[in-house]
């Protein structure tokens, strides 16, 4: 049996409850270069781990692409389809559900809830782990490419005694998404600006 759902049931989940998870719409970066208007044309393909795309309205490859357009409008990039620069971002999973993967501390948990009567929160891993490639073609032909992965690991504890339990750790799920994002747009924008 699967580990714990990917991103898009967790906000299933926090609907059925009521509480639609807030979702991050701008980078929380500071660009430290300005692009000065420099047009662009932004792609981004988010796969999981077995080389199958995400679709482009599920919320892995459209959270990555809303921060990612927020980073580059922040630097002073104009986002347009018909600009002579594409930047071809891919990200391929390599946890076992893919971009996400949701680890419960199951020995942990199990201690501290004898110790504890079963009142303790339950511990859960939220790992982002994915390979990246990032691309820089100028009118048909790359002229800078890099291997930038996307990683990052944080780590919830909610009590069961709260009814929400499951919805809060499912909104760290996606927390810990938008997190790892922010950092690899920010790695990518320097990637660019050195490139330009």
């Amino acid at each position: 049996m699967k580990k714990l759902i990917c991103l898009s049931a967790a906000l299933l989940i926090s609907a059925c409850a009521g509480t639609p998870i807030p979702l991050q719409t701008e980078y929380q970066g500071q660009p430290t270069v300005s692009a000065q208007g420099e047009k662009v044309r932004l792609l981004v393909e988010a796969q999981d781990h077995t080389g199958k795309p995400y679709p482009a309205d599920s919320l892995l490859a459209s959270q990555y692409r809303t921060i990612a357009e927020s980073g580059f409008k922040k630097a002073g990039y104009v986002l347009t389809a018909d600009a002579d620069t594409q930047l071809r971002v891919s990200v391929r999973g390599r946890t076992t559900n893919g971009i996400v993967d949701n680890q419960s501390n199951v020995g942990r948990n199990l201690a501290t809830g004898v110790l504890t009567m079963g009142i303790a929160c339950k511990e859960m891993d939220h790992v982002v782990d994915a390979a990246g490639e990032v691309s820089l073609v100028r009118n048909g032909q790359t002229i800078a490419a890099k291997q930038i992965d996307m990683q990052r690991t944080e780590t919830s504890c909610f009590s069961t005694l709260n009814p929400s339990w499951v919805a809060n750790q499912q909104e760290a799920a996606v927390r810990t998404y938008e997190h790892a994002a922010n950092d690899h747009v920010g790695k990518v924008l320097e990637f660019v600006s050195t490139t330009r």
